[in-house]
């Protein structure tokens, strides 16, 4: 049966002899049409193409084999139906050889045809990720420490170090390092581009000042001041409120904007792209703060606005258009600096103004000053000369991060040259060298890329917006534009790029989607229809995209041309409903196996209390979509959600219908159709997550314990597999037995047999030595005959595997430990077998893939398997999931796309954004380059430059975007049924602050809205907020619905019509709110259930019970009469602290005692909202403690130094290091301790922080405590030290507020005397003299020996 396509998918398959850019919604039938084209060129009547004249570029293998093999199916019939037609017996025979490829295996026939042009060793091979990245630490820290050899004495390579590294860790200088290597891979001329970005510190600095900022005194500012003055004047007469006044308020606006409009002296010039960024976000805030206050001016306006807020209205707006008139950086500098202060709002009372109305407006104009001070304090913050002097000093910075990034870079290439390998990145890099030739800066074909250019008729693109700037330049140089020819195909939909972190530049394909229309060269299809998604799907996605995605940050408008319109067909049914009314009618209990009833009804008992809150008046359709709102704290919100989830599946699942176009249908018969509705089954549902890190195992358990089934593929975990933990140990061992903790962990395992006692018995048979030669001992000596045999039996066999190992590869010798000991059929076994024993047979596929390496051997495959842990590289559990499984899938929304699924549940949707790559220390930006703070060494302050702050704004507002294109890919991923979850932690506050953003005017969501999102929810509450089914949900959280004008709202919608037939508000949401409370009770009952068990255990039914003597026993045990003997034992403590034993020895003896003065209460106050952090008692002294115990004695001139280094490591906050008082040290150190203390730091007898454990008999603490007994007394002593003579002195540091010396002194005599038996246990030395200090009194204590000073 032949294919009826839509006029502009007919279009794609005919248009020829143009570039052709086809933007493809999501579900249009892209690929189909892709292989209709394909089709259409190979069996032309006119010009037939031979299939292998085609380069066809997919983005994954599995797309690349799906269209070869759906040419071929095609080929094949039309071969059978022509087959006398020889030309479709040749692209029979060409389609084996045809261009059907990904980039990267493009690339690589690339090399492996012109290898020669570019040096290459025609035998390289493609390494393995795991490889290159043990390759790349180890090269990276080759290099690190030869800078750290050649630049000692470099103060600026010092600086350097200062910024980016922690301490003594040099990790994050290796992690900056490899992360702009990674990036600037993504160039197409990486070294080129680093060098660039060096350059830009050399003369970029210019550009921030000029001689008139330096000096200007600007006009605006004369006026804006005399304007002022004249203002107050006649504040009184215009701002009484009264229609006069208002009157002349307006008179006033118009006069102001007829003096603005005259007043043509713009500041204008030409920014280099960096500083045109900040500029164009700039204007951007610029004209939402104008927008704000208008609002604000047009409210106070209005009949019982306050008017008299008028004046000050109208000046803020002069200001914002003063500012921004200006065209570039250096004006906007002048602009801000001649800002005036704001003026006062009236205090004038007026009765007939309502306070909504007044609160609203002053809103609206704080909102306005804040989005103002922001990009003030962003990008104007300080004097051109100071900006320009912190631009240059951080460019030292970029300096030596990208020499380094260069050496490493030449250093990893020569290594992979010696291993003769490649990465996936060279193999574009190195393509990209053989077809363009660079001259003057400019790219050319090469004679190479000519000829390919020759071999193709055409070169199509699938999944364009996923293409960076390498793959552009290696397709366009293959292709016919050199030649004047036009044959590039490409097709996608720039809404579903998501890959910016593989550094995909979607702007690649908006360039042609806004030029393509005007060019007689090229042209630009768009394919609107959806053939994937009910009616209700998709108009759910329009009407939240049309109010989210604009041009900043979402990158494209969501207008008509990007709207999706229905194309599919679902029959209609009559009863879509009628099952679920049934079941919340019925109280929300329907049938179920015994097994699950209870865990169903609890389930469905939290769905239907939800549907309290429901609007049901206006459900028209089973398929509407969905939005699940609960709340919960911080730490148990991903559990909440995830219970949340189940109940709706629980609720759906057998119960609900979806249409099956396989189904045959009763009664079917060949010719008829196939097709029907059937009830949902657990593999129709999906859960997408924007990260399965750390969610998807808290859903998958949650579930499970539900009873839902349900398969995620663990992206971490293998290593830490108890099957593959016991494997690798083995390996160890038969690698070097003389290793006591892998020892230890194998013969505790099945291999060896052995339980923790017999192990302990084994390390009792000597007191010294290895692990290895205990067991070695036991053999020989060991009384246990039992134990001798294990051990006997696993040396033996451990004896034969190494004898094996010298020769076998690793991936037999596994599969011999796995068969001989029996561990595989064990591991088997045990529960999850199955994903036990894939997991074992992972590992002997790592093992064939090392094998594959540059390595041998076992020797070096477990020193491979450590360094993948050492670097933490992790593969994941092995994946035993199956498409046919009824299982629940979770995945991540990455992963889902090109999918679809009949039910889709997007959950995490309050996650809050990624915001690490904008935080980092080096930020970068293909156009904008590299951008670093400036460390001031001297002053010890760490600003960043401007530079960094315009990348930082401009890779968050790119992130933006791309977290809206996922979320589209997320919703259009849903076949018939879309719901949306999340869990946060307040949700009246949250809908409160939705509700104000869904009530500002405008078609979309304010700019400020937008771009100030920190999570999908911010996005889409407000957009669904203004629909009228919100009504409920607003209602029952509290938030006065009637502040959103919907007529208006709707007024603007209705010009707007996305899918036929319809306005915006023709489909329908179900809003869902489920209180906490729910969640608590399901734990309440489970705690119920864990309470009624213990009852049950602690009186069990003795009547089952058969022997006569245990039953009597166990009756008199369970019986109330029953007596402990030890019941006194009980009370004494195994283990106390020294501080504990303070308290103890502290406690007053009168019990009696009557307390005349109630405590004083301390008002408890967040600390997020505390002006003024004080640090008392205890928290004080640990604040010292930490601060003499990192101190340096050899830097005791540089304390302040010091103490902001531990705030940089994060030892204590900025607050906590106010409370330290330099002036106290200090003062230690001039004492006789202090000066001890420092000499026996230079000489290595220092010690500090010595922890110890000490067992002393239990009546010396307590009396009535029984001798025979041990209690462990441990802490850790402050410091202690030898002096000259060398003998022991022991130092104890105090901050309590006690003015009499004796008191402290007796207070702690008893700890310090602990203390000292702590060290003579410890160092076998008496101690001399105990020291307290005093950080109060300032001064030493001597409990014993001579009184210091």
């Amino acid at each position: 049966m032949s294919v009826k396509w839509t006029e502009e998918q007919q279009k794609v398959i005919d248009t020829h002899g143009v570039d052709v850019l086809v933007s493809a919604a999501a579900g249009s039938g892209k690929t189909a049409v892709l292989v209709a084209r394909i089709l259409e060129m190979v069996t032309s009547p006119v010009h037939p193409v031979d299939i292998d004249r085609l380069l066809v570029v997919t983005f994954t293998n599995a797309a690349a084999a799906e269209m070869r093999q759906r040419i071929r199916d095609a080929l094949e019939v039309r071969a059978e139906q022509e087959a006398d037609n020889e030309h479709l017996q040749r692209q029979l025979v060409l389609i084996h050889n045809a261009k059907i490829t990904t980039i990267h295996s493009f690339c690589l026939q690339v090399l492996r045809s012109h290898f020669h042009l570019i040096g290459l060793d025609p035998g390289f091979r493609v390494a393995d990720e795991a490889e290159m990245q043990l390759l790349r630490q180890d090269v990276l820290k080759e290099v690190l420490d030869e800078a750290y050899e050649t630049e000692a004495e470099n103060q600026e390579f010092h600086e350097f170090l200062e910024q980016f590294s922690t301490g003594k860790d040099d990790r994050p200088v290796m992690e900056a390092v490899l992360a702009l290597y990674h990036f600037s891979m993504g160039q197409p001329w990486p070294l080129e581009w680093l060098q660039e970005c060096r350059e830009m510190y050399v003369s970029g600095g210019a550009a921030l000042t000029k001689n008139e900022i330096v000096s200007e005194k600007t006009d605006d500012a004369k006026e804006h001041a005399d304007r002022e003055n004249q203002t107050e004047d006649v504040c009184g007469e215009k701002c009484d409120g009264t229609a006069n006044g208002t009157e002349a308020i307006a008179e006033e606006q118009k006069s102001r904007s007829r003096e603005l409009a005259e007043d043509e002296s713009e500041q204008s010039g030409s920014d280099p792209l960096w500083l045109q960024a900040a500029v164009d976000d700039t204007k951007h805030v610029l004209e939402e703060a104008g927008n704000l206050v208008q609002r604000a001016y047009d409210t106070a306006m209005e009949p019982f606005g306050p008017a008299a807020y008028g004046l000050a209205l109208l000046d803020d707006l002069e200001q914002i258009k003063r500012v921004a008139r200006a065209q570039d950086y250096h004006g906007l500098a002048v602009a801000f600096r001649g800002m005036h202060p704001y003026k006062r709002l009236s205090t004038k009372k007026d009765p007939d103004v309502l306070e909504e109305k007044k609160q609203l407006v002053k809103d609206l104009r704080e909102a306005a000053k804040t989005a103002l001070a922001g990009v003030r304090t962003r990008y104007f913050y300080d004097t051109p000369e100071v900006i320009r002097d912190e631009f240059e000093r951080s460019g030292l910075s970029v300096r030596w991060l990208t020499y380094l990034t260069e050496a490493f870079s030449k250093r990893l290439a020569q290594r992979k040259a010696e291993k003769n390998m490649l990465d996936f990145s060279d193999l574009e890099h190195l393509a990209l060298q053989i077809l363009v030739e660079r001259k003057d800066g400019e790219n050319h074909p090469s004679a190479a890329a000519r000829e390919y250019a020759g071999q193709f008729e055409e070169i199509m693109i699938d999944e364009y917006q996923d293409s960076n700037l390498v793959q552009e330049l290696i397709l366009g140089s293959v292709s016919g534009g050199g030649c004047g020819a036009h044959n590039l195909f490409m097709v996608g939909d720039v809404k579903q790029s998501i890959y910016r972190f593989r550094l995909a530049r979607p702007e690649l394909f908006l360039e042609k989607y806004h030029a393509y229309p005007q060019l007689e060269t090229a042209q630009r299809i768009d394919l609107h229809k959806n053939f994937r998604s009910r009616y209700e799907v998709l108009n759910s996605v329009n009407y939240i995209f049309r109010q989210i995605m604009t041009e900043n940050p979402g990158g494209i408008v969501y207008d008509e041309d990007a709207a999706l319109y229905a194309g599919a067909k679902f029959p209609e049914r009559v009863d879509l409903c009628a099952e679920k009314d049934a079941w919340v009618q019925d109280g929300g209990k329907p049938e179920s196996d015994a097994s699950q009833s209870m865990k169903k009804e609890e389930a469905n008992g939290a769905l239907l209390k939800a549907e309290e809150i429901k609007e049901t008046s206006s459900r028209e359709s089973a398929y509407t979509t969905e939005l699940w709102l609960t709340e919960s704290d911080t730490a148990r919100r991903r559990e909440t959600e995830a219970r949340m989830v189940g109940a709706r599946i629980e609720a759906m699942v057998g119960k609900e219908q979806i249409w099956d176009k396989d189904l045959t249908p009763e009664g079917w018969t060949e010719g008829m159709e196939r097709g029907g509705y059937r009830p949902v089954q657990y593999k129709d549902i999906v859960i997408l997550l924007r990260t399965v890190s750390g969610w998807a195992d808290t859903f998958g358990s949650v579930l499970t314990e539900m009873g839902i089934p349900n398969f995620t593929g663990s992206q971490s975990g293998y290593f830490s597999a108890a099957e593959v933990r016991t494997v690798l140990s083995y390996l160890q061992v038969l690698d070097n037995p003389r290793q006591d903790i892998p020892l230890a962990a194998v013969l505790h395992s099945a291999i060896g047999g052995l339980d923790e006692e017999e192990l302990a018995w084994i390390r009792s048979e000597a007191e010294e030595g290895s692990f290895y030669e205990c067991c070695r001992s036991y053999l020989e000596s060991g009384a246990d005959k039992a134990i001798k045999e294990k051990l006997a039996h696993f040396f033996d066999m451990l004896e034969r595997f190494r004898a094996r190992a010298e020769y076998t590869p690793v991936h037999l010798l596994l599969w011999e430990i796995l068969d001989e000991t029996g561990y595989g059929a064990y591991a088997q076994a045990l529960p999850a077998g199955s994903q036990r024993k894939a997991n074992l047979d992972m590992l002997v596929e790592k093992a064939i893939a090392y094998e594959a390496t540059s390595y041998r051997g076992l020797y070096h495959f477990v020193r491979y398997i450590e360094n993948l842990k050492k670097y933490e590289v992790d593969y994941g559990e092995a994946n035993i999931g199956s498409e046919s499984d009824n299982t629940v899938r979770i995945m991540s929304i990455h992963k889902s796309k090109g999918l679809e699924f009949p039910v889709v549940f997007v959950c995490g949707m309050a996650k809050q954004f990624n915001e690490t790559d904008s935080r980092a220390k080096a930020v970068m930006h293909p156009s904008l380059g590299i951008g670093c703070d400036c460390v001031d060494t001297r002053l010890r302050t760490r600003q960043a430059s401007l530079l960094k702050k315009i990348i930082q704004k401009t890779t968050s507002m790119e992130n933006l975007g791309e977290e809206m294109r996922v979320l589209y890919v997320a919703m259009t991923r849903a076949k018939e049924k879309l719901i949306l979850t999340g869990c946060v932690g307040n949700m009246e506050e949250q809908a409160a602050k939705w509700s104000q953003t869904a009530a500002t005017p405008g078609e979309t969501l304010p700019y400020s809205s937008l771009t100030g999102a920190s999570s999908y929810l911010d996005w889409v509450m407000p957009a669904l907020m203004r629909h009228p089914d919100a009504r409920m949900l607003a209602l029952s959280l509290h938030i006065p619905y009637e502040e959103f004008d919907q007529s208006v709202w709707k007024k603007r919608m209705e010009k707007w019509k996305p899918v036929d037939k319809t306005d915006a508000f023709s489909t329908h949401y179900e809003f869902y709110a489920m209180a906490k409370e729910l969640f608590e009770a399901e734990e309440f009952r489970q705690a119920d259930k864990e309470q009624a068990s213990l009852a049950a255990l602690l009186n069990p039914d003795l009547s089952v019970c058969a022997d006569e003597e245990a039953r009597k026993y166990l009756a008199h045990v369970f019986s109330e009469d029953f007596a402990y003997q030890y019941e006194r034992g009980q009370k004494i403590a195994g283990k106390l602290s020294v501080s504990e034993l303070k308290k103890r020895s502290q406690e007053p003896e009168e019990t009696d005692a009557k307390q005349l003065y109630a405590p004083e209460e301390e008002e408890i106050i967040p600390g997020f909202y505390r002006t003024d952090v004080q640090v008392k008692g205890a928290a004080r002294g640990t604040l010292y403690h930490t601060f003499m115990e990192n101190l340096d004695f050899s830097k005791k001139e540089e304390l302040q130094m010091q103490l902001e280094e531990l705030v940089n490591c994060g030892k204590m906050s900025r607050d906590e290091a106010s409370a330290v008082r330099l002036s106290d040290i200090r003062r230690f150190l001039k004492t006789k301790t202090g000066k001890g203390m420092e000499q026996a730091a230079r000489a290595g007898k220092l010690h500090r922080e010595q922890p110890f454990v000490l067992g002393v008999p239990a009546e010396t603490i307590q009396k009535e405590w029984s001798g025979d007994e041990t209690v462990l007394v441990q802490g850790i002593i402050d410091a202690w030290f030898e002096d000259e003579d060398g003998a022991v002195v022991l130092v104890d540091y105090k901050t309590d507020h006690i003015a009499d010396r004796e008191k402290l002194a007796e207070r702690y005599r008893g700890q310090l005397s602990y203390y000292a038996q702590a060290l003579k246990q410890l160092t076998g030395r008496t101690v001399k003299t105990q020291v307290i200090y005093s950080f109060f009194l300032g001064k030493e204590i001597v409990l014993s020996g001579t009184e210091g000073v």
